[in-house]
C-alpha cells in the first residue's frame, strides 16, 4: 500500500483506519497460518527422509560387519 493510501484511509477517519488495520492483521494471521502449516510439512518431511536416511545405514553397517 502506498503512501498516499494510507493517508486517504487517515483522512477519512478513525473507522477507516481501524477497519485499514483489522483487514492487515487478518491478512497477515492467513499468511502466517499457511507459513506453519508449510512448515510443519516441511518438518514431516525432513524427519521421514533422515529416519530412512538412518535406517539404510544402518543396514548398511549390518551388512558390512557380516562381510568381515
Amino acid at each position: 500500500m502506498k503512501r498516499e493510501e494510507i493517508m486517504a484511509v487517515y483522512n477519512a477517519g478513525p473507522q477507516a483506519v481501524i477497519k485499514l488495520v483489522e483487514s492487515i492483521i487478518l491478512k497477515q494471521q492467513e499468511e502466517i497460518l499457511e507459513l506453519k502449516e508449510r512448515i510443519k510439512a516441511l518438518e514431516d518431511r525432513l524427519l521421514k527422509n533422515s529416519s530412512a536416511t538412518a535406517t539404510s545405514l544402518l543396514q548398511l553397517t549390518s551388512l558390512q560387519k557380516r562381510e568381515v
